[in-house]
């Protein structure tokens, strides 16, 4: 009866291995998906600065006002989906 029992607990254990490793695997993935996404944003983001700032260099200031309706609208959709 012991090694019966023994038997049920080794399984029992592999099986809670088993799923904590799935589970642990699957909480990683997506952590990393989540920091991706975050650098992702970041980038998109520090991208535009500079494309604003090397086009206000190379073809002087008067292209700040073309970007800066779209500027506007974008702070409006952030503010108006942001809460």
């Amino acid at each position: 009866m012991d090694n019966q029992n023994e038997a049920e607990e080794k399984k029992n254990r592999r099986g809670n291995f088993f799923e904590q490793m799935g589970e642990e695997l699957i909480n990683g993935f997506l952590t990393l998906l989540g920091e991706l996404f975050i650098y992702i944003v970041f980038l998109l983001f520090s991208g535009t600065l500079i494309g604003i700032i090397v086009a206000a260099i190379f073809f002087g200031w008067g292209v700040l006002f073309l970007l800066l309706p779209f500027a506007v609208l974008i702070y409006i959709l952030f503010k108006k989906y942001s809460r």
